[in-house]
């Protein structure tokens, strides 16, 4: 097996071996599922396959039906085909939603690119590659022999027994494979599907949903082949993708929603008039309501971890009471506790440690349009919703906690915003943005 692996950001045929041009849309490069767990798949199998959390999935490009790829040009008559290029599309192919990841065997860094030294490396991806993929973890090897390559000794090889130049991209997670013959030679369409590469996929423990495998098509660096002209003309195929999906039933737990729903902001007061604006969150909340995919018999608080954003010196610990699962028809929800209401201008956040999801909720009195600043314009929303019916919800529009909207809580944003009574000054008070669902995917075991 021939596995030339290069890290380079210009293509073979940005080296001048390529040049504009299309033509009928004829060739087709297919992505194929050829082993699952090292078993082979069946072909009624090989474009849509059904896999698990954990699973590997030996992945291979097929090139077919180029004959009529390439439209004559002046002075060449003999359009075989030379050289291709194929870039797998890293930013659509390995992300399912939220649900996890399935990535190319022996990368290690998270999906979206964390680039150091100016940024920190967070403690699961510590050891920072530059320029790309930036942090990554210790097992980051996406050269390794049995990852990605392309086997020249196979007799279905393109260019099989042809001496040619060939590279393999693994750089960024659009993985690319190139070849070109040393001399101008004419590869001939026998009907027969020829094999470019092979691609190792590793499905994560957490993955759920459906995931589609292509190629990057179009401008750019796409995928390509080129004919043996003098001066040669591309030729954009059509890509056949490979649908790799995990079932429900065979998915891990996964949280799916919650209740306050992520990010919601509570604009309500935090304590009574009554109460010092210090310590007294009393009218604020304690509990969230997670939803899973699947029964929480069996989850506790140690299945979660609590946090608030931003940290304030000041504040108590944040812990959870409890975590109590639900039964019958809730049976897929969980009710967490905190030991002390949430605190205002603060993101409460609970995560779900084996989804790696969470759920962030805040408490902004005073925020009645819900965009993280206490400013007069909050008044405005709740004297439009008395008038038009905007359809706020209990907690943007019933300042007062009276569990009615009306005009009383227009006077209390106006108090808010003011600092009457006990109440801190609210008028410029804000929040960050609200915390991603999804968290930094963990290293893969």
């Amino acid at each position: 097996m021939f596995n030339a692996v290069a890290r380079w950001k210009v293509s073979v045929f940005g080296l001048g071996i390529l040049v504009a041009g299309s033509s009928v849309n004829a060739a087709v490069i297919s992505v194929k599922a050829m082993k699952l767990n090292g078993v082979n798949v069946p072909v009624a199998n090989q474009s849509n396959l059904n896999v698990k959390p954990d699973d590997t999935i030996q992945v291979e490009l097929y090139l077919s039906g180029w004959a009529n790829a390439f439209t004559p040009t002046q002075g060449c008559t003999n359009q075989g085909l030379r050289s291709f290029q194929a870039r797998i599309d890293g930013r659509t192919s390995y992300k399912s939603g939220d649900n996890g990841t399935i990535l190319p065997s022996g990368w290690c860094a998270n999906f979206d690119p964390i680039l150091c030294p100016g940024t920190p490396c967070p403690t699961e991806f510590p050891t920072c590659v530059e320029p790309f993929p930036g942090c990554t973890c210790a097992g980051h090897d996406p050269e390794c022999a049995t990852c990605a390559f392309m086997d020249t000794t196979r007799t279905d090889f393109l260019l099989f027994n042809i001496p040619s130049i060939f590279a393999t991209d693994v750089s960024s997670l659009n993985y690319t494979y190139a070849g070109v013959p040393k001399a101008r030679v004419n590869i001939a369409d026998t009907g027969v599907p020829k094999y470019l590469a092979t691609v190792f996929l590793k499905v994560s423990s957490i993955a759920c949903g459906t995931f589609t495998i292509d190629l990057i098509k179009g401008d750019g660096t796409p995928t390509v082949i080129a004919d043996n002209c003098t001066v040669p003309s591309s030729h954009y195929p059509t890509t056949v993708p490979l649908t790799l999906t995990i079932p429900v039933a065979d998915c891990v737990r996964q949280l799916l929603s919650c209740s306050p729903s992520h990010c919601n902001e509570d604009a309500r007061i935090a304590h009574l008039p009554t109460q010092p604006p210090t310590g007294a969150h009393t009218q604020n909340t304690n509990t969230m309501v997670m939803t899973f995919s699947k029964p929480t018999a069996g989850m506790g608080t140690t299945d979660l971890e609590a946090s608030r954003i931003p940290v304030v010196g000041t504040d108590p610990v944040l812990t959870l009471a409890s975590a109590t699962p639900g039964t019958g028809p809730t049976a897929n929800q969980l009710t967490v506790t905190f030991t002390s209401r949430i605190r205002a201008q603060r993101w409460t956040c609970v995560r779900d440690k084996l989804s790696n999801k969470r759920c962030c909720m805040a408490s902004h009195p005073g925020d009645a349009d819900g965009n993280r600043f206490a400013q007069p314009d909050d008044t405005f929303e709740i004297f439009d919703n008395l008038q038009s019916n905007l359809g706020l919800t209990i907690e943007k529009c019933d300042t007062d906690r009276s569990a009615l909207c009306t005009s009383a809580d227009l006077l209390w944003v106006v108090d808010l915003l003011n600092g009457a009574g006990t109440y801190d000054i609210a008028n410029g008070a804000s929040i960050p943005l609200c915390p991603v669902s999804r968290l930094t995917p963990a290293p893969p075991p």
